[in-house]
């Protein structure tokens, strides 16, 4: 009775690890992406219903002299903002090129209302 009790706790907690690897290691948005092609910022969360980990954010193309916050979207949602040098930042890098950006929620701190996103081009992602 005792080994068998092990047997099934051991084989249930290789079941859950071996899940957490599937997760981390799965196909996402920036998979196919070369990595010199992604940026990570880290932005404001404007609306927290909408924003998750691993959640997936869209933002216009920013006008490359542009001002302001560049506002990432859920949908048709405002969810998240990057403003300051990391807006600007983003301005140099995809701005003038005519497609959206993808972001992709890396981390969240709730306490300060702030999230980490790894950002590309939509073509780039293709």
């Amino acid at each position: 009775m005792g080994e068998d009790f092990l047997r099934r706790r051991n084989d249930r907690f290789r079941r859950q690890r071996d899940d957490c690897f599937r997760e981390h290691l799965g196909r996402d948005l920036f998979t196919d992406c070369p990595p010199e092609t992604t940026t990570s910022v880290c932005g404001s969360v404007v609306n927290e219903s909408v924003v998750s980990p691993k959640g997936e954010l869209w933002a216009p193309c920013p006008a490359a002299d542009g001002k302001g916050p560049v506002r990432f979207f859920c949908g048709g949602v405002v969810a998240l903002e990057v403003a300051g040098d990391q807006a600007d930042y983003l301005r140099r890098e995809y701005g003038g090129s005519g497609t959206p950006l993808l972001g992709q929620v890396v981390q969240i701190v709730a306490e300060h209302r702030l999230a980490e996103l790894r950002v590309g081009r939509a073509e780039a992602t293709r």
